[in-house]
C-alpha cells in the first residue's frame, strides 16, 4: 500500500482544560464582549441578521445567511479608507441597480466586495453606482455569469477580479477598457469561449493571469502583447492545449508559471517551443499532465529554480535533461512511474530538495545521490526500496529530512550516521531489523536531535527507543 508518510501525525490540543481559576474572570469579560458587540452592530449600515465590525478597517459581515438579495444598506457616510463587504456563500441570483447608492465615502477609499459563491447570473448596468470607482478587489467567482457586463464599466480603480468557475460567454470591451490601466490580477473561466477573447489585450498592467478551463487547442501568438513587460505569473488549470503555448516566450518578466490538467499537452523539443531562453522564468509547476517523458522545459527556462512535475506518468529521464538546470533547487517528481534513481539527477549541483514519493523505485544508485552535496530534504516514501547501499548518504551534511516510509528496506546504512543536521527520519510501514546483530554499527548514532518516526518490524517499539535505549546494552 502507498500512503503519506506524514499519515502518523494527530492533532493534538494541550490547551482543552481551563483552569477553574480562570472562571471568574472570563464571566467578568462576558459584559464587556457584549457590549462591545452590541456597539458594532448598532452603528452596522446593514440590518440583521448582518454584523458590522469597524477597528482598522470597516467590514460588513454578510456571509453564510441564506440572503436571497443583496441587503439593504442605511444611508450614510463610511469615514474609513478600507471597507469591505462579505457577501459570498449565500443564494443571491441577481444585484439590482443602486444597491449601493445610499452609502458614501471619503476620498482615496479602497472598497473589496466578495460576492463569490451565491447564484448571480444578472448585473444590472447601475448596480454598483456610487462605489464603482471606489473598488479595488470583486470576487464573483463561483456564480452563474455568461457575461463580464458594462456594470463592471464605472470600475476605473479595479485591481483584482476574480470571475472562475462562471459560464462566461463574452466579455463587453468597454468593461475591459474601464480598468485597462489598472487591472493586476484576473482570475477568469474560459470554457464557454468558442474563440479566444481578444478583449483581454486591454489590460495593459496585469501582473498575474489565471486561466480556468481553457477549451482551445492554441492561444494566439499576440494573446498577452499588452503585458508583456508587466506580467509576473500566470496558471493555466485545465486545457485542451496540444503544445507550449508561443505567446508565452513574448513576455520579458514572467516569473512563475503553471499548467495543469492538460492533457494533450507536449514539450519535447524546447528549441521548437521559444526562439531564445526566457531567463525571467524560476518556477514552474507542470503537474498533472499526462507525461510519458520528461519535458524538455529547461531548454526553455534554464534559470528554473523550482520544477515540479508530479502527478504524471514520467517512466525515464534522459541523462541530459538536466545539463542545463544549473539553478535548480527543488524537483518534485512524486506520483510518477520511474522505476530507478534517475542518473541525470548527478548533473544538478545546487539540488536542495528532491521529492521522489510514489513512484516504483526498486534500487538505488549511490553514486547518484553522492553528486548532490547540497540536497536537504530526500522522499522516496511510497517505493519498492529494498536496500539501501552502505554510502549512499557519505556527502550530506546538510540533509534535515529523509523520508523512506512504506518499502521494503529491512536495515539502514552506515552513512546514515553521517547525516549530521538530519531532525526528521520516517521509517513507518518498514520491516527494520532490531537486533545486537542487526544495528551492532549503529551504536555510536547520535539520534538525541532528530525525530525517527516508525516501529521495529513485527514488534511495537519505536526504532528510535530501541536504538537510544536498548542498543547500548547489547555485547
Amino acid at each position: 500500500m502507498k500512503g503519506n508518510f506524514f499519515s502518523h501525525t494527530a492533532l493534538t490540543n494541550n490547551n482543552r482544560d481551563i483552569n477553574l481559576f480562570q472562571i471568574p474572570t472570563i464571566i467578568a469579560l462576558i459584559p464587556v464582549l457584549s457590549l462591545a458587540i452590541s456597539q458594532r452592530d448598532t452603528d452596522c449600515i446593514a440590518p440583521n441578521p448582518c454584523t458590522c465590525y469597524d477597528r482598522v478597517q470597516y467590514e460588513v459581515f454578510c456571509q453564510f445567511l441564506g440572503l436571497e438579495k443583496l441587503p439593504t444598506f442605511d444611508s450614510g457616510l463610511i469615514n474609513y479608507t478600507e471597507v469591505i463587504f462579505h457577501l459570498k456563500s449565500n443564494k443571491i441570483e441577481r444585484i439590482e441597480n443602486n444597491s449601493f447608492t445610499m452609502l458614501s465615502f471619503p476620498p482615496g477609499t479602497e472598497i473589496t466586495v466578495d460576492l463569490s459563491w451565491n447564484a448571480i447570473s444578472d448585473i444590472n448596468y447601475e448596480a454598483f453606482s456610487g462605489i464603482a470607482n471606489y473598488i479595488t478587489e470583486l470576487y464573483l467567482n463561483f456564480n452563474n455569469l455568461t457575461t463580464i457586463s458594462r456594470a463592471f464599466s464605472g470600475m476605473t480603480q479595479l485591481q483584482t477580479l476574480y470571475v472562475s468557475f462562471n459560464p462566461l460567454k463574452m466579455i463587453d470591451p468597454v468593461a475591459m477598457q474601464a480598468f485597462g490601466n489598472s487591472l493586476t490580477y484576473l482570475s477568469i473561466d474560459l470554457v464557454n469561449f468558442i474563440a479566444w477573447p481578444m478583449e483581454i489585450g486591454y489590460l495593459n498592467s496585469l501582473t498575474n493571469l489565471d486561466m480556468f478551463n481553457v477549451p482551445f487547442r492554441e492561444i494566439p501568438d499576440n494573446a498577452f502583447e499588452t503585458f508583456k513587460d508587466t506580467v509576473l505569473g500566470m496558471s493555466v488549470f485545465g486545457s485542451e492545449l496540444v503544445s507550449f503555448p508561443k505567446a508565452l516566450c513574448h513576455l520579458n518578466t514572467i516569473g512563475s508559471l503553471a499548467i495543469f490538467s492538460s492533457p494533450m499537452i507536449g514539450i519535447y523539443n524546447g528549441s521548437a517551443v521559444c526562439e531564445h531562453p526566457m531567463l525571467s522564468m524560476q518556477f514552474v509547476d507542470l503537474e498533472n499532465n499526462s507525461f510519458q517523458q520528461f519535458p524538455a522545459i529547461l531548454e526553455v527556462f534554464p534559470m528554473t529554480s523550482d520544477l515540479d512535475l508530479k502527478d504524471n506518468v514520467i517512466t525515464s529521464i534522459d541523462e541530459q535533461a538536466f545539463a542545463t538546470a544549473n539553478h535548480l533547487e527543488n524537483l518534485n517528481l512524486m506520483n510518477n512511474s520511474l522505476t530507478n534513481l534517475p542518473k541525470a539527477l548527478k548533473t544538478i549541483p545546487k539540488l536542495k530538495s528532491l521529492f521522489l514519493s510514489n513512484n516504483n523505485i526498486t534500487a538505488i544508485d549511490e553514486d547518484v545521490l553522492q553528486n548532490l552535496p547540497a540536497l536537504n530534504s530526500l522522499m522516496l516514501n511510497s517505493n519498492g526500496l529494498t536496500v539501501l547501499p552502505e554510502y549512499v548518504f557519505i556527502n550530506h551534511k546538510h540533509m534535515y529530512l529523509l523520508a523512506l516510509s512504506d518499502n521494503n528496506i529491512s536495515s539502514l546504512p552506515r552513512s546514515i550516521m553521517n547525516l549530521t543536521s538530519l531532525s526528521s527520519l520516517y521509517l513507518q510501514d518498514n520491516p527494520i531489523k532490531c537486533s545486537c546483530d542487526d544495528m551492532d554499527y549503529l551504536k555510536t548514532w547520535n539520534t538525541t536531535k532528530m525525530t525517527i518516526f516508525g516501529n521495529c518490524g513485527g514488534r511495537f517499539m519505536p526504532i528510535q527507543t530501541y536504538i537510544q535505549n536498548h542498543l547500548p546494552q547489547c555485547p
